[in-house]
């Protein structure tokens, strides 16, 4: 870890200083009042819309001079200083104020910031996106020009009067053998093109290296939950073996539930370090979900009563299931005598293939 703390100046801070604090993101950070966060491995900003999760990673990127792929807004507002002599760009007034202390390393002077600290946000994915879609549209364009050019310089045949021509009689004979190799050997390739979180995943991956500070604004944004899932797992991986260390912005409980991440309710006033699941949209979540437990709790129970009939092949297997399992030639007379029960045995079986007669009995109901 190299962070180990920030400090935020407050309401009486920038009230001293002539109604700055009006203004943005002094307004952001009188309004949330935090002073001083204490930062670990994973440090994650939560709140709603509008409660200065970006501000702060903003702020302490640029306080760490990250690196960023897609410049963010500035607010352009100046503010007239003391007596109307002085003009201040209020962003950089307020970075320069921002504390941060570094941990301490062995020789118990603070180490380093390391060479790897990068800002990443959606807006770098979407941009990563619109590029490729905008290299292969032009490749496109470019084929079917060098296919036309082509065409016409069969049709115009070649002429060969020394080594001036050599290229026109190479591109004459690559086109009458190969229009495909004449095209190739014109044009660039496409870029392959995934789905958004495709795309995404593969964004981080190459973005997050070892030994590095990474900021990571709203990432949950163009990933569905399975990709969110596997972001949470490279995140997970880079911090504790790759000596990596995250803040985020983020309100998707599969970030927020991060482990050992310290989380802060910028919601609050003050703001305050909180339990994940205590958390607002964490808790309407599970409200949710909680609303619809019977609906999954008997998915399976639904399946099992909507499964196809058995082929011969499945049929002999099952059989011959039963028979290694010892079961009773009562009970394999049972399922052998009812559709419905071969193929709910022979599905059980599949999915669990450590049951025995009387567990199969009883989840046919011939257990009472």
């Amino acid at each position: 870890m190299f962070l180990k703390s920030a400090y935020f100046p407050g309401f009486e801070f920038f009230t001293k200083k002539t109604c700055i604090h009006n203004y943005y993101p002094a307004r952001v950070l009188t309004k949330l009042d935090i002073k001083e966060m204490e930062l670990s491995g994973i440090t994650i900003f939560y709140g709603n819309n509008g409660s200065g999760k970006s501000t702060l990673l903003n702020l302490i990127s640029e306080k760490i001079n990250a690196s960023r792929q897609t410049r963010f807004f500035k607010d352009e507002e100046w503010v007239v200083g003391p007596g109307g002599g002085s003009l201040h760009k209020l962003f950089d007034e307020c970075v320069d104020v921002i504390n941060l202390t570094l941990e301490l390393g062995e020789n118990g002077k603070p180490i380093e910031l390391p060479y790897h600290r990068k800002m990443i946000t959606s807006d770098d994915i979407f941009k990563q996106l619109d590029s490729k879609k905008e290299f292969n549209q032009n490749v496109v364009k470019k084929t079917d020009e060098v296919n036309k050019e082509g065409k016409q310089l069969l049709k115009e045949g070649y002429y060969y009067r020394g080594m001036q021509d050599f290229e026109r009689l190479r591109d004459y004979n690559t086109m009458r053998s190969s229009p495909k190799r004449y095209i190739a050997s014109k044009v660039s390739s496409k870029k392959a093109q995934y789905s958004n979180g495709e795309t995404a995943i593969r964004y981080y991956m190459d973005m997050i290296e070892n030994d590095g500070i990474y900021l990571l604004d709203e990432p949950e944004n163009c990933l569905s939950p399975l990709f969110q899932l596997e972001l949470r797992d490279l995140i997970l991986s880079s911090q504790k073996y790759c000596n990596c260390q995250f803040i985020i912005a983020t309100h998707s409980p599969f970030f927020l539930s991060l482990e050992g991440a310290k989380v802060y309710n910028l919601d609050k006033e003050p703001v305050v370090s909180q339990d994940w699941y205590t958390l607002e949209n964490s808790v309407v979540w599970y409200n949710f979900f909680k609303a619809y437990e019977n609906l999954f709790e008997n998915k399976e129970e639904e399946s099992l009563n909507d499964l196809p009939i058995l082929t011969d092949k499945e049929f002999d297997e099952l059989m011959e299931t039963l028979a290694e399992m010892k079961c009773t030639n009562e009970f394999i007379g049972i399922v052998r005598g009812n559709e419905e029960y071969l193929s709910k045995v022979f599905y059980l079986l599949k999915k669990y293939p450590d049951l025995e007669e009387m567990d199969l009995r009883a989840e046919l109901g011939l257990i009472h």
